[in-house]
């Protein structure tokens, strides 16, 4: 489920809420579609807080294969009397085997999810960073998560493996502050 981020500009101390975006997937080759994962950036290009992508390195997804395959890894000790934990670790394991193809090509640097530029940093959840614009100082603090309820058709925002968002799809843009 997507966050609702509090995103405080010091010293006025103003306060807007984020709400992340989420049902963003990369479109792969044989109709694959894999998870974008996202996280708070400041985009350069937008001037403001908003969603990017999280590409994990290839040695945390190795790390993650190696967590679902040891018996006694903290993952899988966290299912270990859930009904139909193995069909779940198993479709993990899928996945993160996809992500690791799938990150050994890329060769993009993250991207903001609104416009597309690769001029972002991600930022410090619950620390202060000075304002890229030069006044004051940003804070973003997560407050809660969000459900949406979708109309007919597809939900979701699909995006190139090199994280170019595909615009043939609903064109639902993150929001942003």
């Amino acid at each position: 489920m997507p966050a609702i981020y509090e995103v405080t500009f010091l010293p006025e101390r103003r306060v807007v809420n984020f709400a992340a975006s989420h049902r963003n997937v990369y479109s792969l080759a044989h109709g694959i579609r894999l998870p974008l994962y996202r996280t708070p950036v400041w985009c350069r290009h937008c001037h403001r807080v908003t969603d990017g992508e999280r590409i994990d390195s290839i040695e945390e997804i190795d790390q993650s294969l190696a967590d679902l395959s040891d018996p006694n890894s903290r993952v899988r000790r966290q299912f270990a009397n859930v009904p139909f934990s193995d069909d779940f670790l198993q479709s993990m394991r899928e996945d993160a085997l996809r992500r690791r193809l799938w990150r050994e090509t890329r060769s993009a640097p993250p991207k903001c999810l609104r416009c597309g530029s690769a001029a972002i940093f991600v930022v410090p959840i619950g620390e202060p960073f000075a304002n890229p614009d030069g006044r004051g100082t940003i804070e973003v603090r997560p407050v809660g998560i969000y459900t949406e309820n979708y109309p007919e058709g597809d939900p979701y925002d699909y995006f190139t493996p090199e994280g170019d968002r595909i615009p043939d799809h609903r064109d639902a843009s993150t929001d942003c502050i």
